[in-house]
């Protein structure tokens, strides 16, 4: 976890997976810098740089991240984090983003 994580929910659909993690709020993922180093085989190694802070790496396939608040979604699938900010009509609140909040909220 992340310095300051509240929590974390992994959502799987017959389209694809993702997860989100979750700060307290007011707190947002704006100060995070996410550094990708790529390596040989179509894998990467991730250092996190900012804040909230990280001291480890994360390693594996190529990911994809989206930041919104208190909000960062992350996907193998490049799609499946874009998705749910283009389908909303209202940018400042996407669709799928008040889902996982809601949904960590009543499981905290």
């Amino acid at each position: 976890m992340l310095d300051g994580q509240l929590g974390a929910a992994f959502f799987r659909s017959d389209i694809g997976d993702f997860e989100a993690l979750f700060l307290p709020r007011p707190k947002t993922w704006d100060e995070l810098e996410i550094v990708e180093q790529r390596e040989q085989g179509g894998y990467s190694r991730y250092h996190f740089r900012g804040a909230p802070t990280y001291s480890g790496t994360w390693e594996g396939k190529s990911v994809y991240f989206v930041k919104h608040r208190n909000q960062l979604l992350h996907s193998l699938d490049q799609k499946m984090v874009a998705k749910p900010y283009s389908e909303s009509s209202n940018h400042d609140c996407p669709k799928i983003a008040s889902l996982t909040m809601s949904a960590v909220s009543s499981a905290l």
